[in-house]
């Protein structure tokens, strides 16, 4: 996207908003971190355009693989909100490279310090359950847990063929992950907030 481009996309997005609340700005497309000066001109841009007493959100989803030390400066000094894509720990089926190599591991390694890096409550865990890892969903959730984050979001992916077998499983992981939120929770220990939940 041309810097043109973005200035009219945000000149937009400035002007047809409502006028009350928050504006929420969002980036989506690949790894958003690849254009990284793009987002920072959006999202100055935008700040620019609104009025001092108006907030304006940012939020965006990443791998955290392409993500620089200034980008992480820059979402700490700029209060932004990272989705950090990863559907459970390092041996987990799903995110891949471009060459098709799991990348699992290397987000899994790559969170904590993430996590110690920017502010609590700024980055959260998105996480797609599959039929393909379905079946170990509820140790999913306790795995991203255990990395340290404190919203894990998840949703099925919805165009999966989801056949009587894996709804089964999903049935029985749901049934898992409520014994384990209550005997953490008998036990005092801190679980992440699960919105989906």
């Amino acid at each position: 996207m041309t810097s043109e481009t973005v200035d009219r996309a945000i000149d937009w997005f400035v002007a047809n908003a409502s006028d009350e609340g928050t504006l929420n700005l969002s980036f989506f497309g690949g790894e958003p971190f690849l254009a990284a000066g793009q987002m920072r001109r959006a999202a100055s841009r935008a700040r620019a355009l609104v009025p001092v007493n108006r907030r304006v959100g940012i939020v965006t989803p990443t791998n955290a693989l392409a993500m620089s030390e200034a980008d992480v400066a820059w979402c700490r000094q700029s209060d932004v909100e990272l989705a950090v894509s990863v559907d459970g720990g390092p041996d987990t089926p799903g995110r891949r490279f471009s060459d098709g190599g799991s990348a699992a591991r290397a987000i899994a390694e790559a969170v904590p310090e993430l996590l110690r890096a920017l502010p609590p409550g700024s980055v959260m865990a998105r996480m797609t359950v599959t039929p393909a890892n379905v079946g170990v969903f509820c140790a999913n959730i306790r795995t991203l847990a255990g990395l340290g984050f404190e919203k894990v979001f998840y949703l099925p992916d919805y165009g999966a063929g989801w056949d009587e077998p894996a709804l089964a499983l999903w049935r029985r992981e749901h049934e898992r992950l409520v014994t384990w939120i209550l005997g953490a929770r008998g036990a005092g220990k801190k679980l992440p907030e699960l919105p989906a939940w």
